[in-house]
């Protein structure tokens, strides 16, 4: 054997979480140094079985009732062994027999694959230990590759990791994330998840609770429906568990959007809108019924996904499409519309067609001037030179005067400047009443 693979396996036994681990699997490594590999195999086995039962200890101490009853049923066929009485040798090593099935059916402890790597493992430890398993002329010689494979998958599967109960750690997660009191903050609720039981999560228990978190979030009788808090907690599964949690995400997505109502695909967008980089990782028919939605939908659902659909790049031209035909007592109900450049631009559009002075005031005191700090060089160009270019009718209105005050006032442009765009469009007389050819203030 190579210097190497000695030197992986002394990192494997400092693996181990507790001191107990490490005393049975360093003897597993001693015997595969000194090529007794059926000893090896053996006290691996050995490792894992005190591993487990202390794991279910655990669990019964932070409360899983599923776990005190087994160690109750456990400790009363130990103290019976104290006490002499070898009925409770089959009782004991009935325990022993059943451990890996315990882990993985009643405590979750383990996945199904890890299992089956197990149970190879106890068949093998069986063939090495039990001699009436095996014909008396050919007894059985496992090789060094299979010593430290089971070894090997014994620290990865086991003894490394923590007592995380699938079923228990789940109803832990679920209760946490339901409470009232969990953050919708990323943060804080990555702060409150970092010591919650998704900490040392399987990648089973992972994938549960954000089935659980995704398809409660989209039910209409779920606890967690509309809640903003699930989607801090699925943003906390990408954080935690980042390879994970994308693929399971994206794939239950999928199917979700093919099932949800209409009337709620609006919290599809919002999905896609707060929970990182979802939109990439989705299907493209997802994507498509996405942008269906956002071209059809209700003015009023259109309005409240605005500001989010225009942050995710697949969506910015059917959402710009969509703006474009808005009005202004619309538009004012997007929020924060004056920081959307399609929300600037069709506000832009609608002053520059003003039909007369009464609405060319409304758009300059509902739209303009709240845009007014978003607005570039191009959108004052279009405005002064909308009466000639559209002819809007924008003269002699307080709305056209007050946006000419303000670029002065704001120092977008000089008295000569507006006074020389004014003449070049034709309008040399309102500039000329406006006193722009001599310098008094406006």
């Amino acid at each position: 054997m190579s210097i190497e693979q000695l030197t992986d396996l002394e990192e494997l036994v400092l693996r181990c979480r507790s001191d107990g681990a490490k005393v049975h699997i360093r003897e597993a490594v001693l015997a595969y140094k000194a090529g007794a590999f059926r000893i090896s195999i053996v006290a691996t086995w050995t490792a894992v079985v005190f591993d487990l039962i202390d794991k279910v200890r655990e669990l019964a101490i932070s409360g899983s009732p599923e776990a005190q009853i087994w160690l109750n049923d456990y400790e009363k066929h130990q103290m019976e062994f104290d006490k002499g009485n070898k009925a409770a040798i089959k009782q004991l090593l009935a325990y022993e027999n059943d451990i890996i099935y315990s882990a993985r059916d009643r405590f979750s402890l383990i996945s199904n694959n890890e299992f089956i790597d197990l149970l190879r493992l106890k068949d093998d430890r069986n063939r090495c230990a039990h001699p009436t398993f095996q014909r008396i002329e050919t007894p059985y010689y496992p090789t060094a590759e299979q010593a430290r494979y089971h070894i090997k998958n014994s620290v990865i599967h086991v003894l490394s990791q923590p007592p995380v109960q699938g079923k228990f750690a789940l109803d832990n997660l679920k209760k946490l994330v339901e409470s009232s009191y969990f953050p919708v903050d990323f943060n804080a609720a990555l702060s409150q998840l970092l010591i919650s039981d998704l900490a040392h999560a399987s990648d089973p228990l992972v994938r549960t609770f954000i089935d659980y978190l995704l398809y409660g979030y989209l039910n209409k009788t779920h606890v967690l429906f509309r809640q903003y808090r699930a989607i801090a907690a699925l943003n906390g599964c990408i954080q935690m568990h980042a390879n994970v949690a994308y693929a399971r995400i994206s794939k239950q997505f999928n199917k979700c959007i093919t099932q949800i109502e209409d009337d709620i695909i609006a919290l599809a967008v919002i999905l896609v809108g707060y929970v990182a980089g979802l939109w990439d990782n989705i299907s493209a028919q997802a994507q498509d019924k996405i942008k269906i939605y956002i071209a059809n939908c209700s003015e009023a659902e259109f309005i409240s996904i605005v500001p989010l659909s225009l942050n995710i790049a697949g969506l910015v031209d059917v959402t710009t499409s969509r703006v474009a035909g808005l009005y202004a007592n619309s538009l004012q109900k997007i929020q924060q519309f004056h920081e959307l450049p399609p929300c600037v631009n069709r506000a832009v559009e609608l002053f520059s067609h003003s039909k007369n002075w009464n609405e060319a005031n409304t758009l300059y005191h509902s739209l303009i001037g709240k845009i007014f700090p978003s607005l570039t060089n191009n959108h004052i160009e279009t405005i002064i030179a909308a009466p000639t270019q559209n002819g809007a009718d924008l003269p002699f209105s307080v709305g056209f005067y007050t946006f000419l005050e303000r670029l002065i006032d704001e120092k977008r442009m000089t008295r000569d400047d507006i006074r020389n765009r004014l003449i070049s469009q034709g309008l040399s007389h309102y500039a000329s009443t406006l006193n722009f050819l001599n310098e008094s203030p406006i």
